[in-house]
């Protein structure tokens, strides 16, 4: 376990709701959802861009550029002499996604704070899958592939 100092101006206010380790471990909670839901919007982003260039999904174009000189002439002559550049920063958001997906599905429910986690029972429940594919609805975001 790791300890973390928190100031007493947030601890004074933590108490107020009940168990101080219980509301830090719930703020704390709501914090990584945050991040790492911000962090998959973001790549998510990048992807759509590189998808909306290149005309296809990463999995289809990393193939194809493998194995296809047709088309790897076709992408230099038409859309971009830099390809190999936007394939490695495309694997790195696709691969990201993968990754932060599996970290947001690994992260422990909530802790429950008598007398105020209930009343908002809603907002503080957690489903992971309901939770990423609720990220701005991207159309990039395929969970069935992604088990």
């Amino acid at each position: 376990m790791t300890t973390a100092i928190i100031k007493d101006n947030y601890a004074d206010i933590l108490i107020s709701f009940g168990d101080l380790q219980s509301a830090v471990d719930l703020a704390l909670h709501r914090y990584i959802i945050e991040q790492i839901t911000s962090e998959i919007k973001r790549l998510q982003k990048k992807e759509s861009e590189f998808r909306a260039k290149y005309g296809c999904d990463y999995p289809i174009f990393s193939q194809r550029m493998a194995e296809d000189e047709e088309f790897v002439r076709q992408i230099e002559s038409t859309v971009s002499k830099l390809w190999e550049i936007d394939l490695a920063e495309w694997e790195f958001c696709f691969k990201g996604v993968e990754d932060w997906t599996k970290k947001l599905g690994c992260v422990p429910p909530p802790p429950v704070i008598p007398g105020k986690t209930e009343k908002m029972g809603h907002f503080f429940s957690f489903d992971p899958e309901s939770t990423v594919a609720e990220l701005g609805k991207c159309p990039s975001f395929n969970l069935d592939g992604m088990k």
